[in-house]
């Protein structure tokens, strides 16, 4: 069986190379993502970014959009996996230190070393 994205009234497959591509657009588009540039709350400005980044896409707008919203989605739950994987990390080291004899933890350094 295969999924296809659907988006309206049309399929859309997204490779990475084209994923890519939006994502090397969207960047040059700072009007669309970043809340510094003096023209980001312009939402007409901002459309007419969109509307650009579709062209240049070759794709609707509203499917570039909802690509982007995925692709940022993505990005915010892998950068937070990283940051727990991290955390529980530094806390199974740090509870495993605690349990063990000052002997074990010494030699645990010292194989460390080397």
């Amino acid at each position: 069986m295969r999924f296809v994205e659907r988006f309206g009234n049309c399929e859309m497959e997204w490779t990475e190379e084209r994923a890519t591509e939006l994502i090397e657009l969207y960047k040059r588009k700072e009007i669309i993502w970043g809340p510094k540039h003096p023209m980001h709350f312009n939402k007409i400005r901002k459309q007419y970014a969109w509307e650009e980044l579709g062209k240049e896409m070759n794709r609707p707008v509203d499917e570039c959009k909802k690509k982007m919203k995925k692709l940022l989605s993505c990005l915010r739950r892998e950068k937070m996996k990283m940051k727990k994987a991290v955390e529980q990390d530094f806390q199974l080291n740090y509870l495993y230190t605690l349990a063990m004899p000052i002997f074990y933890r010494d030699m645990k350094q010292l194989h460390s070393t080397h």
